[in-house]
């Protein structure tokens, strides 16, 4: 008889979590790194920029980070002058959640060979 393997609904949710945030960084970055690479006429606008005509904390944010990415602190830092610190942050948000979503991985494979794998 086989060993019995169940995988629990809160190890699918953290699974699917860091799943979607790691995506989520992941892609941020990328897009980041593009849109300044090839100079995009579209970087999607701040809703609060359209709606009242003030730039947000966060105004610049895509620019920034893509200039970080291609080695250009001094002009991102004119896009925003906290483009460092929330880049440095963004990079520990990714890494986590990339990190977690590895070790969930490697859990499983240890365990059955295959994700959500139910041997009876």
């Amino acid at each position: 008889m086989g060993k019995i393997t169940l995988v629990k609904y809160s190890e699918i949710a953290n699974f699917t979590r860091n799943a979607i945030f790691a995506s989520l960084g992941v892609f941020y970055l990328w897009f980041s790194y593009i849109a300044t690479a090839y100079h995009l006429p579209y970087i999607p606008l701040c809703p609060l920029y359209l709606i009242t005509s003030i730039h947000c904390p966060l105004c610049g944010m895509t620019r920034s980070f893509g200039e970080l990415l291609h080695g250009n602190v001094g002009l991102a830092l004119t896009y925003n002058s906290f483009s460092l610190i929330l880049f440095i942050l963004w990079l520990g948000f990714t890494a986590t959640f990339s990190f977690y979503l590895w070790k969930d991985i490697r859990l499983w494979r240890k365990e059955s060979h295959e994700p959500f794998h139910r041997s009876l």
